[in-house]
Formats: structure tokens, C-alpha cells, sequence
């Protein structure tokens, strides 16, 4: 039978199912973040959420063996996997829970919820549902902190699964690109759904299983360069026109290249997202 993980991995070929005379065929999964007025989340950790959320629905196994999630999700990872991200608050983030989906939150020390974001099913961008079609995609930022620091091992990880994670990913954003927090979520979201795809399956498996812990980091040009420069310079580069990786399937590197329909000139490289391998205990 054929999985999640199967399927997610076809957009590693560099498909492009989109033909411009035929509208149903641009497709575009929806990313909601929960910006309340009074609690207002870091930004770091709101797009985590939302990279996470991106995660445990590309690689939820009803992708794979419900034919509601399967004909649209299968549409999409055959064309040119754009998403979306809105915002919501209050009781219309309330309203889009009862929407098919996948809700991940980042939590403090305390376990209290500190940013939240869902994915949703993908549709035609031009048959969205009339929730989601509703709620604003612009209006709201927070503020950017550079953070280029290079990142620790952990011994283990999982947002609350209890499962330990072999290894976590950090997503890396090119600040001088200045892109909003809603162009970045969907950033960070191909960065997440990429990972999961390139790691081995047992890898991948892990990560799922350990609740996909990742963190993002907003990086100045110069680190993003820098990191950059591993990728590309590395002896098993791997490049597709969209996609290039590096690092195999156990310590992947893979910078995302955006199709600039929004916010930033086609092929700009807008994230890298790296694995970092967990510490040995002991």
C-alpha cells in the first residue's frame, strides 16, 4: 500500500502539473496562523507552528488511504505545491478548527500555548472554502529577530508526543529578503515538507512519531550565504528546478527556491532547511 511518505516524496521529481488555461489545475494548500490582539506570538515560534502543522498533514496517512484527503492532496503534489498562509482570530480561529486539517501548537517551559497555525486540505485557489476565503492573507507582521547563532544537538525532542526524535530540523529564513510573516509561514512550510520528504523513511517515521520538532531561524544575508554555500558545494548535490539538496538522506541540507509570484523575484532562494542529528546520550 502505498504511504504518506510515498506520495510527499513525488515533489522531489520537480512536477509541475499547473497549465494556465485550465484554472483547477493551480492548486494551493491554506496555512492559517491564530493572531489574537492581546497574545501576540513570537514570530519565530508562530511560523514553527505553522511549519509543523504543513508537516503533520503532508505526512498524515489519510493522504494516503481516504479518498477525501487523498484526491486533493494527490492534485497538489503533482502540481506546484503553493500554499497559502491567512489569519484568524477568536471565534473565526474557533470556526476554521471544524475545517479538515491538522492543528500544531508551540508550547513554553510550562506547557502553555504560545503560537498556533493549521493546514488545511488543498483545493483549487480559485474554489477555497468560504471560510478560509474570507479570513485576511496581509495586515498583520511581527517584529524579526536575527538570530545566527549555529545551532546545538539535542538529546531528544517531540512537542508532546512523548516519543524521542532522532534528530530535529532547523528552518533557516534569509532576512534581507524582508518577506511578511505570512509569505514566510509558507516558506517554512515548504521547508518542513521537504525535510520529512528527503529524510529516509525510517528517519522521516521518527520525526513524525516524535511530533516533527523543528525551530526557525531568521538569519542575516551573510549566514544565509554561508549556508547556502554547504549545499551547493557539497559532493552529493542534488538540484531540481525548485529544490536543491545535499547531505543524503540521514543529514540533508535542502534550500527551497521560490516561483516569486508574491513578495520576492522568481528563484530566490527563501529558506534552507537543515537536519541536526540528535546528541549520544550519556
Amino acid at each position: 500500500m502505498t504511504t504518506a511518505y510515498e506520495i510527499t516524496r513525488r515533489i522531489l521529481d520537480g512536477r509541475d502539473g499547473e497549465f494556465p488555461d485550465r484554472p483547477e489545475t493551480i492548486q494551493a494548500l491554506p496555512l492559517v496562523l491564530r493572531l489574537e490582539k492581546t497574545a501576540v506570538p513570537p514570530r519565530d515560534r508562530l511560523l514553527a507552528a505553522a511549519a509543523r502543522a504543513c508537516a503533520a498533514l503532508c505526512f498524515d496517512e489519510r493522504v494516503a488511504t481516504d479518498p477525501f484527503w487523498a484526491r486533493p492532496y494527490g492534485n497538489w503534489i503533482d502540481a506546484r505545491v503553493r500554499k497559502v498562509a491567512r489569519r484568524a482570530r477568536a471565534s473565526k480561529w474557533e470556526r476554521v478548527q471544524r475545517i479538515p486539517g491538522v492543528t500544531m501548537v508551540e508550547v513554553d517551559e510550562e506547557r502553555r500555548e504560545v503560537a498556533a497555525a493549521r493546514a488545511f486540505l488543498p483545493s483549487p485557489v480559485n474554489d477555497v472554502d468560504p471560510v478560509l476565503n474570507k479570513l485576511q492573507i496581509t495586515g498583520a507582521d511581527l517584529p524579526v529577530v536575527v538570530n545566527d547563532e549555529e545551532p546545538a544537538a539535542k538529546v531528544d525532542g517531540g512537542e508532546g508526543s512523548g516519543s524521542p526524535a532522532p534528530g530535529h530540523a532547523v528552518i533557516y529564513i534569509d532576512t534581507s529578503l524582508g518577506m511578511s510573516v505570512g509569505k514566510a509561514a509558507a516558506q517554512v512550510a515548504h521547508g518542513s515538507q521537504l525535510m520529512g520528504a528527503v529524510l529516509s523513511a525510517e528517519l522521516s517515521a521518527q520525526w513524525k512519531a516524535a511530533g516533527f520538532p523543528l525551530e526557525v531561524r531568521e538569519v542575516s544575508a551573510e549566514r544565509f550565504h554561508e549556508l547556502r554555500q554547504r549545499v551547493v558545494g557539497a559532493d552529493d548535490l542534488i538540484q531540481t528546478r525548485w529544490i536543491t539538496r545535499s547531505g543524503g538522506e540521514t543529514e540533508p541540507m535542502v534550500v527551497v527556491q521560490d516561483a516569486g509570484h508574491t513578495e520576492v523575484a522568481p528563484g530566490s532562494a527563501t529558506v534552507i532547511a537543515q537536519w541536526v542529528p540528535c546528541a549520544a546520550q550519556g
